[in-house]
């Protein structure tokens, strides 16, 4: 069983520490935490490290922008992948955090289910990417060796070619004058008839009797043919080869052994002619002997150079057999890597600099609805990437861009799938050290549409649809802004309804959520498309009038919600409520927001003490 997987969780919110670690501890990771940035840098540098950091952006004193920055600086945890988990969902923060190394960066709120997912992808990519690594080392290793042996060969074997052409000029010398090899030539009664100058010299005459040379003429020693014929043995066998040393007495007087080797060729009818080779072998008996003294000596150490390469073979047969067991272990990653390209959501191509695609996974088919022959080439990514009416620039910008810088790129578009639906997807890029771009596809339609349903539901009354307070807030701010800018009017009805505590408590609430529900459909029905109608309390509505030409129009805005509150039909008259209204504008009665909202709701108090079911002031 393997070692547990560590993880580092760094925030500052105990709440959000608390959450992550439930969403891992079933996992059986081992889980570390620290809750700011100095802490963080502490625990990833101990001597057992975690495999995988959960980093908080905004945190006091050092940010996790900070922290990352300074973990990828330090080479020895630099290659611990770092993931982001913040609430910070702007595109400039993402691509900081990718720039600086980060893996991943995670918006909250997310799913714990899919940052689980996450971070299990990656502990399982990191494992995978160390074994690749180490496996890549040795197999280089060998390559180099074997490189290194192949140079060796090729080189020795351009020396030998040299040596074969400078041979071959030699030979034409050696065959007039062989140094050191004797050459003779004898009937076969064992008469000489011709020798080389070597052998000549080698038997003690001058190098000149070899010109004047004559068979009979030249006094050689006794019997030397003679010797030569009965030590020899020659004997009319055609093409025989018969060699044996022969002691034959030279011209000093001194005897000598020569190692002669004979071939009998048939020259006609009735005789043979012998050609010899005779070579001076004296010196080599006489080391006989020595070689005979060092034989016993060579045959131990041969035995201990046999028993050293006996064991060298078998520790080159583990190794061949280790080897092998590496070659199955890399064809087994290879298939796994390949079923889970095959069956990851994710997609992922390979894109060349010249615009083609050689790979696409069966998930970036999933993924545009389209197959790989209809996703080939950079020019039809570009097309299936832009919206209709829209520029290809945005795409080819990243594409390009991408080819030009080192670190990765990732950016959102929205697409048309193959079948006919409008989704969004999400492309980080990469460069190969080869040139070539790894696209990774991620469908994130759904995640956007969760983030469009929490970012409205944050916004707005769950119970009449309404902005709420919140969003108030921003369109009031910025209605100041322009009327400040246009030099112009804004008006504030704060709204208040009459009795409604009384009939809540009579009816019941889902009575007055239905009246509630009412009055916010009659406030929106008297404004106009500009203006913003906000729930801000229980029964407390505002209006937001903008670029008035005077306070009148407020007024009548006023005077049409009090009485729609009282027509037939409406909310007033079906449940017997009125309502109290305070109208206030800008800059009269409010210089800010703040100021302007105080005086709508004396305003309303007013209305209210007149005895409800009117608007102040009356003009």
């Amino acid at each position: 069983m393997g070692m547990k997987k560590i993880i580092l969780i760094v925030d500052d919110e105990p709440a959000n520490i608390e959450i992550m670690v439930e969403a891992l501890k079933k996992d059986g990771y081992e889980l570390l935490v620290a809750a700011n940035g100095r802490e963080a840098l502490e625990l990833a540098g101990r001597r057992l490290k975690p495999d995988l950091i959960l980093l908080d952006v905004m945190m006091p004193g050092m940010d996790g922008f900070e922290v990352c920055r300074r973990l990828k600086e330090d080479p020895t945890v630099q290659d611990i992948p770092v993931i982001f988990v913040t609430a910070l969902t702007d595109a400039a923060r993402e691509a900081r955090g990718l720039k600086l190394g980060a893996v991943d960066y995670i918006c909250k709120p997310c799913s714990l289910e899919i940052m689980a997912a996450r971070v299990r992808t990656q502990l399982e990519l990191r494992e995978h990417q160390t074994d690749l690594e180490r496996l890549v080392a040795e197999r280089t290793a060998e390559l180099k060796d074997l490189n290194k042996r192949l140079m060796a060969e090729v080189e020795a074997r351009k020396l030998a070619e040299m040596g074969l052409a400078e041979g071959e000029q030699r030979l034409r010398e050696v065959l007039d004058n062989l140094p050191g090899v004797g050459v003779y030539r004898m009937d076969e009664h064992g008469s000489v008839l011709w020798m080389n100058q070597e052998l000549i010299r080698m038997l003690g005459y001058e190098s000149k009797a070899m010109e004047e040379f004559e068979p009979g003429l030249l006094e050689l020693p006794p019997d030397f043919g003679l010797d030569l014929a009965d030590t020899v043995g020659l004997s009319p066998r055609g093409g025989d080869e018969q060699a044996q040393d022969v002691r034959i007495r030279c011209g000093d007087g001194c005897y000598r052994v020569f190692a002669c080797t004979n071939v009998s060729r048939r020259v006609g009818i009735p005789g043979w002619i012998n050609w010899g080779v005779a070579v001076d072998v004296t010196g080599l008996k006489e080391v006989e002997e020595e070689l005979r003294k060092a034989h016993g000596l060579l045959e131990q150490r041969v035995a201990e150079r046999t028993r050293e390469l006996s064991q060298t073979n078998e520790m080159l047969q583990r190794e061949v057999g280790e080897r092998r067991k590496v070659e199955r272990a890399l064809q087994r990653e290879k298939e796994f890597i390949d079923s889970v390209l095959a069956t990851s959501h994710d997609g992922i191509a390979v894109v060349t600099p010249s615009g083609e695609t050689p790979f696409v996974s069966p998930g970036m088919e999933r993924l545009f609805g389209y197959t790989a022959s209809e996703l080939n080439g950079l020019d039809s990514w570009i097309k299936l990437l832009t919206p209709e009416g829209a520029s290809s620039h945005e795409v080819k910008k990243m594409v390009f861009d991408a080819l030009n810088v080192s670190g990765p790129m990732e950016r959102t578009f929205r697409f048309r799938h193959g079948s006919g639906e409008m989704r969004y997807c999400s492309l980080h890029v990469s460069r190969m050290q080869n040139g070539h771009l790894v696209v990774n596809g991620h469908d994130v339609t759904e995640i956007r549409a969760a983030q469009e349903r929490i970012r409205y539901m944050a916004l707005h009354d769950p119970l009449t649809g309404l902005p709420n307070r919140q969003l108030f807030a921003d369109r009031i701010e910025h209605a100041f802004r322009l009327a400040k800018r246009n030099n112009s009017m804004l008006g504030l009805l704060y709204v208040d309804l009459d009795r409604f505590k009384a009939m809540n408590d009579t009816h019941g609430h889902a009575f007055g959520d239905a009246v509630l529900c009412e009055a916010g459909r009659l406030l929106s029905a008297n404004s106009r498309e500009s203006d913003t109608v906000a729930r801000i309390g229980g029964d407390e509505f505002v209006l937001l009038l903008q670029d008035l030409e005077s306070s009148d129009q407020a007024l009548l805005v006023a005077k049409r919600v009090v009485e729609g509150l009282n027509q037939p039909g409406g909310a007033g008259s079906v449940y017997l409520l009125g309502a109290s209204v305070g109208v206030a504008i800008h800059p009269r009665d409010g210089e800010s927001p703040q100021t302007l909202l105080q005086a709508a709701d004396r305003a309303m108090y007013q209305a209210k003490g007149m005895g409800g079911n009117c608007y102040w002031p009356l003009s």
